[in-house]
């Protein structure tokens, strides 16, 4: 999620390149890290390897999303000098997580989402039963393998204790 902090697109592929000849395997990402940067640059990096597996996340979008370090930096900078935070876009819209993950499949260069979840989901917002549905129709026809929930269990922890068919995957600090 902090991959965008290193200024230089080279550098950072060097350190994801360094991760895969280290023997990492798989990576978590989302649309949200670096503003679309991270997602950018795994996929570069991933291109020629199909080995390697992924997890991403719909539901928390970035409010703009950037190709380019330097337009993001400088978003970062006027954000600043202003005094505003970035505030990531929430949204449990099934058409908006539809295309989320086609987008993330394009940009990861990958068929199928090892693990797909859903990004500090805030119980009260989301339907369960058809974010299930959704899923499993995901699964059905290959866009994912596997799907959870991702954040802070505290504020999911009713879906936990009452064993939702979400939380098969946890991932949390």
């Amino acid at each position: 999620s902090s991959l965008h902090r290193v200024y230089s697109r080279k550098k950072r592929i060097q350190i994801l390149n360094t991760a895969i000849d280290c023997g990492i395997t798989h990576f978590d990402t989302s649309p949200v890290y670096g503003h679309g940067i991270a997602e950018n640059d795994l996929g570069l990096v991933l291109k020629n390897n199909k080995t390697i597996t992924l997890a991403s996340k719909i539901c928390l979008y970035p409010k703009y999303e950037f190709d380019n370090i330097n337009n993001l930096w400088i978003h970062k900078a006027f954000l600043k000098i202003i005094k505003k935070p970035s505030i990531p876009i929430i949204n449990y819209t099934l058409s908006v997580a539809e295309k989320s993950l086609d987008k993330s499949l394009k940009k990861l260069n990958r068929e199928t989402i090892y693990v797909l979840f859903i990004h500090d989901p805030v119980e009260e917002l989301l339907n369960s039963h058809e974010y299930f549905m959704w899923f499993e129709k995901q699964k059905k026809i290959g866009k994912i393998k596997n799907f959870g929930l991702s954040g802070n269990p505290k504020n999911f922890e009713n879906l936990i204790i009452n064993e939702n068919n979400l939380t098969n995957i946890i991932q949390s600090k």
